[in-house]
């Protein structure tokens, strides 16, 4: 297995412990080698999740439609 998939929300409404899940998971993906692939979107828990897993050294990809792009949700990395 090279890559890993994670399919989490955008809403920055959750509670606090799902920010905290989303980072650690983000975190221990890159940890452990693994490409993140996910929603592609700088806000919410995908947001939390891309950044952690950028921050610990690994590589992300998003996947994200062009309308998302262009109302600047899509994350900058």
């Amino acid at each position: 297995m090279q890559s890993v998939c994670v399919f989490c929300g955008s809403s920055s409404r959750a509670l606090e412990s799902y920010f905290d899940a989303a980072r650690r998971t983000g975190a221990e993906i890159a940890r452990l080698g693994f490409r993140l692939v996910y929603g592609g979107a700088s806000v919410g828990l995908m947001g939390a999740l891309a950044d952690a897993a950028l921050e610990a050294g690994g590589i992300v990809i998003g996947v994200i439609p062009r309308a998302l792009v262009n109302q600047e949700v899509a994350h900058p990395r």
